[in-house]
């Protein structure tokens, strides 16, 4: 993910590139669970975990790890009684801190992150 300076820093191009992984734990209500189409919601955490950066115009840069709530929606399709195809969004609210030195200053700014995964797969009923 590329970050990018606002206000004084607009015209300083990007400041940072982040790469994490953010796994996530999350328990889902299904209303309808025995019906073929099956929708459901969901909600649980995510673990933000900062992997790289990638210094531009933030030099030493620094990127907190954060915990952070996690909601889902999506749709299961069970032609079969046990074997079906679902679709599914999760949406992350990652809020995080960034920190390292411009033009040999310190420096520190928010970072809101808030990733959005589509999901598609085959499920098994057990």
């Amino acid at each position: 993910m590329k970050y990018r300076g606002a206000g004084v820093l607009a015209t300083a191009g990007p400041l940072l590139d982040v790469r994490y992984a953010a796994p996530a734990v999350t328990l889902v209500w299904s209303p309808l669970r025995a019906r073929v189409i099956t929708p459901y919601v969901g909600a649980g955490v995510t673990y933000m975990h900062v992997m790289a950066t990638r210094n531009r115009g933030l030099a030493d840069a620094t990127v907190d790890d954060d915990v952070a709530p996690v909601l889902q929606a999506g749709l299961s399709l069970f032609p079969h009684h046990r074997w079906g195809v679902f679709e599914d969004v999760k949406k992350a609210y990652v809020r995080t801190v960034a920190r390292g030195t411009v033009a040999g200053y310190p420096s520190s700014t928010r970072l809101q992150m808030d990733p959005t995964v589509l999901q598609a797969g085959v499920a098994l009923r057990l």
